[in-house]
C-alpha cells in the first residue's frame, strides 16, 4: 500500500482530539499526574534509583506510544476492509442511488470498521453542516491514517464535483483496487515463498551438520560411545584430581 507522511494532525484527528491542548487535557496530564505519584510512592519507599525511572519513563513511552498504535491500528483497519467497501459500494451504486444514502448505507454496515466510521463522518458533515460531500470528502480524506482511502476520498470528490455518474465511478474504482490488491497479494506471496525456502534451507543445514556430526566418528573408526565414555571418564578423573 502507499505510504503516507505522519503528521499531529492526523494523528489527533484519528484519536478524535480537535487539538493538542485537548490531548494534553485528557491524555498526557492523567498519565503524567500518574507517572509521578507512582514516582514519589517509590521514593517514600526507598527503592533503587532505576526503580525509580521506571514511572517516569513509563508514562513518556505510552504517550508516544499509544497515538502511533491508534494511528497504525485504524490505517490497518481501513486497508484491511478497503476491498470490502469498494465491492459494495460498486454493487450498491447499481442501485442508481444518491450520494446521501450511499454514504447512509456504508456508514451502517459495521463490518467495514473505521470505514463505517468515516463516512459516517461524512456524512454527518455535509447534511447537518451544509458542506456538501465533495468538500467534506477532501477534508477528511485529509486528516485519514491510510493514504490509499484518502486518494479513493479525493478522486471521489472530483468526480462529483464534475457530476460524474456515481455507479460508473465506482465501478472503474472497484476495478483499480482489484489491481492493487491482487499486486500486493503476489508480493506477500513472494514474502512467504521466501520465508519458507529460508526455514528449508535452515532445515536442511541443521539436518546435514547433524548427520556430519554422528557420521564422522564411524568414518574415522571411533566409537560415539567410546567418546563419550572417554568424556566420562576424563571428566571423573578431573574430580577426583579437584
Amino acid at each position: 500500500m502507499m505510504h503516507q507522511r505522519i503528521t499531529m494532525e492526523r494523528v489527533l484527528a484519528v484519536m478524535n482530539f480537535t487539538s493538542l491542548f485537548e490531548f494534553l487535557v485528557k491524555v498526557a496530564l492523567p498519565v503524567l499526574s500518574a507517572s509521578l505519584l507512582s514516582f514519589l510512592v517509590l521514593l517514600v519507599l526507598s527503592f533503587p534509583v532505576w526503580v525509580l525511572a521506571l514511572p517516569i519513563l513509563g508514562g513518556f513511552g505510552f504517550l508516544f506510544c499509544y497515538p502511533l498504535v491508534r494511528y497504525f491500528a485504524k490505517k490497518n483497519d481501513i486497508e484491511s476492509n478497503l476491498h470490502l467497501f469498494i465491492t459494495y459500494a460498486g454493487t450498491i451504486s447499481t442501485m442508481r442511488i444518491n450520494r446521501s444514502v450511499l454514504f447512509r448505507r456504508i456508514a451502517s454496515k459495521e463490518v467495514f470498521g473505521e470505514i463505517s466510521r468515516i463516512a459516517e463522518k461524512i456524512h454527518y458533515l455535509a447534511k447537518k453542516w451544509s458542506l456538501g460531500f465533495s468538500k467534506t470528502c477532501r477534508k477528511v480524506g485529509n486528516l485519514i491514517p491510510s493514504q490509499a482511502f484518502a486518494d479513493f476520498l479525493d478522486r471521489f470528490a472530483v468526480a462529483m464535483d464534475f457530476g460524474q455518474d456515481i455507479e460508473k465511478f465506482l465501478l472503474e474504482e472497484q476495478d483499480a483496487v482489484m489491481d492493487v490488491y491482487e499486486l500486493e497479494y503476489k508480493k506477500s506471496l513472494e514474502h512467504i515463498k521466501l520465508i519458507q525456502n529460508l526455514f528449508i534451507s535452515l532445515t536442511i543445514s541443521t539436518a546435514f551438520m547433524l548427520s556430519i556430526s554422528l557420521l564422522l566418528p564411524i568414518l574415522m573408526g571411533i566409537s560415539f560411545f567410546d567418546v563419550s565414555g572417554g568424556f566420562s571418564k576424563v571428566s571423573k578423573r578431573d574430580c577426583l584430581l579437584m
